[in-house]
């Protein structure tokens, strides 16, 4: 495989979040979009998504500034509860990653609509609504700056 070959190609649970759901099902209409919800992105745990070595090289050089370090071990570095590479469109009301791309497998991995999916919505859909207030609250020019 030449390099950069993987990086092109979608993974089986990257694909399936595209179409269905990771065992072939379809998503139900009650499953927000990613871009909609964003409790994935959501951790009050510092060593939350792993990076590989190959998940670093491939973030090249936006690595040292998206990865921190516990020991011999990295993870996706977390910026007021949610991971550095998220961004809150106070617009839209979206939920982006900067890096989706070059996202680490462990994102790539969760599926929209699986389990894991579901999970990450119980524990952490109040999280998005609250980051996302607070942002256009921060957006919002107070009456001493108009």
């Amino acid at each position: 495989m030449r390099a950069g070959a993987a990086e092109q190609q979608p993974t089986d649970a990257l694909t399936a979040a595209r179409v269905g759901t990771a065992d072939g099902g379809s998503i139900g209409a009650d499953v927000p979009g990613c871009l909609d919800c964003g409790a994935c992105c959501f951790s009050k745990a510092s060593d939350f998504v792993k990076v590989s070595g190959y998940d670093y090289s491939r973030l090249g050089n936006r690595a040292a500034s998206l990865v921190t370090w516990r020991g011999n071990r990295a993870f996706m570095r977390l910026e007021d509860g949610h991971c550095a590479a998220l961004v809150i469109d106070t617009q839209s009301g979206q939920f982006r990653c900067k890096i989706y791309d070059k996202r680490p497998e462990a994102c790539r991995a969760l599926a929209r609509g699986s389990g894991e999916c579901a999970a990450e919505r119980e524990a952490k859909g109040d999280r998005p609504p609250v980051a996302l207030r607070l942002a256009r609250e921060e957006a919002e020019p107070t009456a001493s700056e108009s």
